[in-house]
Order: structure tokens, then sequence, then C-alpha cells
């Protein structure tokens, strides 16, 4: 009998490593505007999200906007999101608003990063 206490308490606690390794997945929704649309800020930040390993989705809004769900690496969305500020080449940012959803994911909801029409 022991030895069966024995070992589930090792695979307990085998368990609690393997989700302590698990990375903490970071999920915010940021919204960009100013001169955003039709000088390639989308694919611009396909490129960028994609640079940082981050998944989700961008597309225009009807009202003049870009929306980015970004997940990732609390880093990789941060550095993102600071990007966001900048944009593309032909793009004038005046203004991000960024909110995380959740900054404890175990899971990507995504699989890669695309534009959305």
């Amino acid at each position: 009998m022991p030895e069966k206490q024995q070992q589930t308490s090792s695979e307990s606690s085998s368990s609690q490593q393997q989700q302590q390794k698990q990375p903490h997945i970071m999920r915010s929704h940021i919204f960009v505007r100013g001169s955003v649309q039709g000088v390639f800020y989308r694919k611009h930040t396909v490129q960028a999200a994609r640079a940082r390993g981050v998944r989700g989705y961008v597309r225009n809004l009807p009202d003049g906007r870009v929306e980015i769900v970004a997940e990732g690496r609390r880093e990789a969305v941060e550095s993102l999101v600071e990007w966001c500020r900048v944009g593309s080449p032909k793009s004038s940012v005046e203004g991000v608003e960024a909110a995380v959803i959740t900054d404890s994911a175990t899971e990507y909801t995504f699989t890669g990063f695309d534009v959305r029409h």
C-alpha cells in the first residue's frame, strides 16, 4: 500500500511541475485609430505579430479603426502593442487602446495570426 500512495504522490507532483512549466498566455483586445485603413496596416500587423510568435487576428472596422486580438507570451503581446503605436510605414496612428482579456490562459485560442474580413 505505501508504494501506491508514493506513486500517486509522485504522479501529482509531476503534474504540478508540468503545470508550472506551462507558460501563461496573455490575450489582449486592441483598437487602433488614425489613418490605418488602406495603408497596409493589417498586412504589416500580421508580419509583426508572426515575427513575435503572437497568435490572433486583425481586421478593419466600419468606423475606420483597426481591431486586433492578440495572444501569446506577455512580452510578445506587449511588444506588438508598442508596434501598433508606430504602425506601418504609410499609416498615421492617432491612438491605441489595449485591454488585457486574460493574462493567465494556459491554452491558445488561435492557431496562427491572420487578417479577418
